[in-house]
Order: structure tokens, then C-alpha cells, then sequence
């Protein structure tokens, strides 16, 4: 039970970070956070290119991750483990 309620934590997290950027890029930190996502899944602020596929983009590279790779992301973006990211 644990283990899930820290899933749901997880990527609860990691969805408000990215959202928060795609919504906010102009911040020194959702310009970071833009950069940890392949180009596999395109965000873009250029005319033409949707909020819609922005968030998409998002989710997809979110529900893609595995649970070591989630753990492992949420853990570096909020400070716990600052080992080396990428």
C-alpha cells in the first residue's frame, strides 16, 4: 500500500513540474526541466505548435517512464538525490 501511495505521489509530481513548465517556460527553472525531455516527445512555443501537444507531450513522456526512472527523476528534481542528471 505504501509503494502505491508513494506512485501516486510520484507522478502526481512529476506531472505538476512539467505542466508548470510547459505553462511557464520563460522561468530559469521550467527552461531546465524542458531540457530533460527528449525530443521524441516535442515541446515547442512557436506559433503553430499547441498547448494541447505541448501537454500531450508531456504525459506521454511521463506515462512512458518506468517506476525506476520515475522514482529516480522525482528524486533529482526535488532535491533529494543531486546526483548528476542525464
Amino acid at each position: 500500500m505504501e509503494i502505491e501511495l508513494s506512485g501516486f505521489h510520484i507522478i502526481g509530481s512529476l506531472l505538476q513540474a512539467f505542466v508548470h513548465a510547459v505553462l511557464q517556460p520563460q522561468e530559469a527553472k521550467s527552461e531546465k526541466l524542458l531540457l530533460l525531455v527528449p525530443s521524441q516527445f516535442p515541446i515547442s512555443h512557436e506559433a503553430g505548435h499547441s498547448l494541447y501537444r505541448n501537454l500531450q507531450s508531456v504525459v506521454d513522456f511521463i506515462a512512458g517512464m518506468t517506476d525506476l526512472f520515475a522514482i529516480d527523476l522525482y528524486q533529482k528534481i526535488s532535491g533529494i538525490n543531486i546526483t548528476k542528471l542525464g
